[in-house]
């Protein structure tokens, strides 16, 4: 729709005009027999959000691989051209395929990391009050996924842990969510199976959690219910290649 007249259906400074234009050209899809009726009354349901370039992420997970063909096209062709020569690049990198890299390494870092035991909170309090205060004080270690959140363990029970946030908020931590946090103890094996919450989480334990909405069979647990993580305590990478090519398709 921006074509005939970008300025006039500006999505920020004339929101209204360019919802409508976008709703114009919905239509005529519709008549045109490009969308159903269905995909078009969906469609103009939809807000036009509107992103800033430089929060823009087009291949999430693929900075590596930027960077590379950043690098690669400054030796070739000089930093000026490449910030100001308008150069176009396509690369081989398959957004689909890095997307899936991303989750695969992370997911096999933690697994691994898991059955290597639990290593203890990132920090104890003192228990007391102003837990949420200074929590919201503490810097966020380094490796965490944005997923997860920092909490204060508040109280442990048998069975769970009740967990405070920075903003005050509250949640439980069940005990089907830190079976897999067993002691590692030496010669290379892993202490008791876990049967109470207190062999994980003692009150004013400092640690990540994130948010679940069921268990490992599929049963619903109820809601901000969260479940514990560790930060790998390990490293590893993922190249995927094309074999008749040598083409990169992903890189972690």
């Amino acid at each position: 729709g921006l074509p005939k007249a970008p300025n006039n259906y500006h999505p920020i400074r004339r929101p209204k005009d360019a919802l409508e234009r976008r709703d114009y050209v919905v239509n005529r899809m519709l008549a045109d027999g490009n969308v159903s009726i269905e995909e078009a009354s969906h469609a103009k349901q939809e807000s036009i959000v509107v992103r800033r370039r430089q929060d823009t992420e087009y291949v999430a997970g693929g900075e590596y691989f930027a960077e590379e063909v950043r690098r690669r096209l400054i030796d070739q062709f000089g930093s000026n051209a490449l910030y100001r020569g308008g150069l176009a690049v396509r690369t081989s990198l398959d957004p689909q395929l890095q997307q899936m890299a991303d989750r695969v390494l992370k997911a096999g870092l933690i697994d691994y990391d898991r059955r290597h035991g639990w290593r203890g909170p990132l920090r104890r309090m003192a228990v007391g009050a102003g837990w949420s205060e200074r929590l919201s004080e503490m810097d966020r270690p380094k490796g965490g996924l944005d997923a997860w959140q920092l909490a204060v363990i508040r109280r442990v029970n048998t069975d769970s842990a009740s967990i405070v946030f920075s903003n005050g908020s509250v949640g439980s931590i069940p005990l089907s969510e830190v079976t897999w946090a067993r002691e590692w103890q030496p010669g290379q094996k892993r202490g008791p199976a876990i049967s109470r919450m207190d062999q994980v989480l003692l009150e004013g334990d400092v640690v990540f959690v994130e948010t679940v909405s069921e268990d490992d069979d599929g049963n619903p647990y109820l809601p901000e219910t969260y479940a514990l993580r560790q930060v790998p305590d390990i490293g590893g990478a993922l190249v995927a290649l094309d074999p008749h090519t040598g083409r990169v398709l992903a890189i972690n």
